[in-house]
């Protein structure tokens, strides 16, 4: 296949092995996107990791729209929502890599206030070692 074929999840219903066997069979990429309502990514990685396509991506689109735009003043340049996991996130695409996969991680400004700076938390000794 000259590209991947992507699938994301709007759903908890399809987080199942199933799911993931489908996938991998066709070798169809899976999203990990941290949204509202849905389990935590790199939960669903420890149970299904093993069942992933050659491609992976992470999506870190973060949550309310108007509350993150309310608290960064439409200014993006401040981590005004500091996610505690980022270092579980950071581990798992550690690994995702590691299994010679090839991963993307896209993060949006309302993920936790600016995308370059979560870049740059991401890319820290001190999370990224964890």
């Amino acid at each position: 296949m000259k590209y991947p074929l992507i699938t994301i999840y709007g759903t908890i219903e399809y987080l199942h092995a199933e799911y993931f066997s489908l996938l991998k069979e066709y070798n169809v990429s899976h999203v990990f996107s941290e949204k509202l309502y849905m389990p935590l990514s790199y939960k669903v990685y420890e149970k299904f990791g093993e069942q992933l396509s050659d491609t992976v991506l992470v999506r870190l689109p973060g949550g309310d729209r108007a509350e993150i735009e309310k608290k960064t003043g439409n200014r993006w340049d401040t981590i005004v929502d500091e996610k505690n996991d980022l270092p579980e996130i950071v581990t798992m695409a550690k690994d995702i890599s590691g299994k010679g996969k090839r991963l993307f991680v896209y993060i949006n400004n309302h993920y936790e206030g600016s995308a370059v700076r979560t870049i740059e938390r991401m890319t820290k000794d001190s999370v990224s070692s964890q």
